[in-house]
Order: C-alpha cells, then sequence, then structure tokens
C-alpha cells in the first residue's frame, strides 16, 4: 500500500478541505464547513489517479467520506464504467439528492 498526500474529489486542482469537529477526524470534507477552519489541499480525481497509474486492473473501491460519495464518484464515472471494480459506499439519501444521472449510470453498470 502506498499513501498519497491528496484529496480525491470530481475535480483536480486546489480545493478548500474543512476539519472536522474534535473527535471525528474521519469528517474532514471538500463539501461540508464544519466551522472548525480549513486549508487548501491538492485534490484529484480517482480518474486522474487511475490514468495517471497507467489504468491498473482496480478490484475494489471504498469511500467512507460521510455522505460525499457521490462527489468522489463522480470523478470516478471512467474507472467505473471500464474496470468495474466493486463499491464500498455509503448511501446516505440527503447527499444523493439531484444525482439521479449518477445513480442511473450506477444501476446500468451495477447489480444491486
Amino acid at each position: 500500500m502506498e499513501v498519497f498526500r491528496c484529496a480525491v474529489c470530481d475535480r483536480a486542482g486546489i480545493v478548500q478541505l474543512y476539519h472536522a469537529p474534535p473527535g471525528q477526524t474521519q469528517a474532514h470534507s471538500t463539501m461540508t464547513d464544519w466551522g472548525h477552519g480549513s486549508l487548501c489541499v491538492e485534490a484529484t480525481t480517482l480518474d486522474g489517479f487511475w490514468v495517471g497509474a497507467g489504468r491498473p486492473r482496480i478490484h475494489m473501491v471504498k469511500a467512507h467520506v460521510v455522505g460525499d460519495e457521490p462527489v468522489v464518484l463522480r470523478g470516478s464515472l471512467r474507472l467505473l464504467e471500464e474496470g468495474r471494480p466493486m463499491l464500498a459506499i455509503v448511501f446516505d439519501p440527503p447527499k444523493w439528492r439531484g444525482e439521479a444521472r449518477l445513480l442511473s449510470r450506477l444501476f446500468e453498470w451495477y447489480r444491486v
């Protein structure tokens, strides 16, 4: 395993990473300002990372990003369509409002 210091979202470049509340370090977010400060970080998409790595076979994508899974998956469409890795994600219905197109594509590519 190799660790990379970057955020994964639906666009590459510099993004604002909002600090999570104390005791909830898993909740840092590029989408939700928790009111505990932030910093600018480099971001990538999973598609960009995958292509940059030479498009290796990916068997599984696990994303636990406190309800912001649609943001990560929007940046992963090429990988998901071409590679069809297993997905392990949390489905938080309020965060999926307005994501009918993304959901439609996921249901087209995967059996649930």
